[in-house]
């Protein structure tokens, strides 16, 4: 799956969607696959709904309850990872 850089995120118009802004450091997701935010140790899926190529990166429209803009930045997200602090982890 995917390691990258979460910078920015944002809500969208639609009722739960939102967009990611990453940086990859390692792979890449594609629409349908998911990956995992914690807020506090409860776990969130987010599916990826769409990509756009942006910079380094990408912009992800996700479906996912964004509690407000900037939710989940600055984090860091390994999808492989076997722990909660490896899964993800915020990095200022």
């Amino acid at each position: 799956m995917a390691k990258f850089k979460v910078t920015s995120t944002r809500q969208c118009p639609e009722h739960g969607q939102a967009e990611f802004v990453v940086e990859w450091l390692r792979g890449s997701l594609s629409p349908g696959e998911t990956f995992t935010v914690f807020e506090t140790h409860h776990p969130i899926e987010v599916k990826v709904l769409a990509s756009a190529p942006h910079h380094q990166g990408a912009i992800l429209r996700c479906q996912v309850n964004l509690g407000w803009d900037g939710n989940y930045a600055p984090s860091v997200i390994d999808s492989d990872a076997p722990t909660l602090r490896d899964k993800f982890r915020y990095e200022g």
